[in-house]
């Protein structure tokens, strides 16, 4: 019976050092498009996901240039295109997912959690 206890506290202790270890790393980066080795100085712009809207929804801007999506709600939200330019993960709230167009043309796109939530971005000619 006592060798049983022992067991018990020594797992708890152990899932207890995990779960502290693991509050001390840096949390996951949820980009995963093209832009892990882009240059610093993109000219960027900014959307935020609130309850039932991107902020703007409409932006325009020039290949080339970075647009960055803040997750500023409670719930998870995605970034996705039908055409697969834009294929977030997951992003949880205050976290962000981020993509350089490098491409002219216009992108729809929706949260594939939520789909009434679009947006669009038209991309004109590099600056």
């Amino acid at each position: 019976m006592k060798k049983n206890f022992l067991i018990s506290i020594i797992i708890i202790l152990l899932a207890l050092a995990l779960v502290l270890y693991s509050f001390d790393k840096k949390s996951p980066d949820y980009n995963l498009d093209n832009s892990l080795f882009a240059s610093q100085n993109v000219i960027t712009h900014t959307i935020e996901i609130r309850v039932n809207e991107f902020s703007p929804s409409w932006l325009s801007i020039h290949a080339g240039e970075k647009v960055i999506w803040i997750n500023k709600d409670n719930s998870p939200h995605t970034v996705t295109s039908q055409d697969k330019e834009l294929n977030s993960a997951i992003i949880p709230p205050n976290e962000t997912y981020y993509h350089i167009f490098e491409n002219e043309g216009r992108f729809t796109y929706t949260c594939s959690l939520r789909p009434v939530l679009s947006g669009e971005i038209k991309v004109g000619p590099e600056r």
